[in-house]
């Protein structure tokens, strides 16, 4: 399987999406990657294994993410289907997704930023962040699982594990947990590495230039 990047979604300024990440559960443990990812694989090391952030780590960065479902494989599902409402259902199970803008940053530090904004149907748009401490779990060919440690406003941690698989330097996809039908139609989550923004100097004051 080829996956089509959705462009459409990097032409967001990441700065209006000031980043989190997906909350909730991961089911890349349990769900098997795409055989076929990409045409451009991302040739990390054979094997890691790691207690810190990794800088020199392609994770490391700014990325943009998009929700991706796999046209063909959503018609055929539509056509499985023998009643108008359960297509229906799907559908909106769909556009749920598809409303689906997630901002990731990895910092060279150790912590992260991570930004979620999902729209259901018929409803309102709902946010989440979540703010931490990262570090490689561990890194086989293409696949990175990273280990975050939420820090939490009443002063608790909580750990979370979530398996990235690279398509390139410049782009990974995270499967979330979702719906079989969601899952039968390859629906995940596409990231795109973002530029950093740049520090400008501050312009010298009246005092400075005496």
């Amino acid at each position: 399987m080829k996956i089509g990047i959705p462009v459409v979604l990097f032409a967001f300024s990441v700065s209006s999406l000031w980043l989190t990440g997906c909350g909730g559960g991961d089911s890349n443990e349990a769900t098997p990657a795409p055989a076929e990812a990409t045409s451009t694989t991302y040739s990390g090391p054979e094997q890691q294994q790691a207690s810190v952030a990794d800088q020199s780590h392609p994770i490391t960065g700014l990325w943009l993410g998009a929700a991706y479902i796999a046209d063909e494989k959503l018609q055929a599902k539509l056509d499985s289907l023998n009643d108008d409402a359960s297509k229906q259902n799907l559908m909106n199970q769909v556009r749920t997704f598809k409303s689906m803008l997630v901002g990731a940053d990895f910092a060279n530090d150790g912590s992260y930023t991570l930004d979620a904004e999902i729209t259901p149907v018929g409803g309102q748009p709902a946010r989440q962040q979540s703010v931490g401490q990262w570090e490689i779990s561990s890194s086989v060919d293409e696949m990175v699982m990273v280990k975050s440690t939420e820090s939490r406003q009443d002063g608790s941690t909580e750990e979370t594990f979530k398996q990235y698989n690279f398509i390139d330097n410049d782009h990974f996809y995270w499967i979330p947990k979702l719906s079989e039908d969601l899952q039968a139609c390859d629906a995940m989550v596409v990231f795109e590495r973002q530029a950093q923004p740049v520090k400008t100097a501050a312009e010298p004051s009246q005092n400075d230039l005496r």
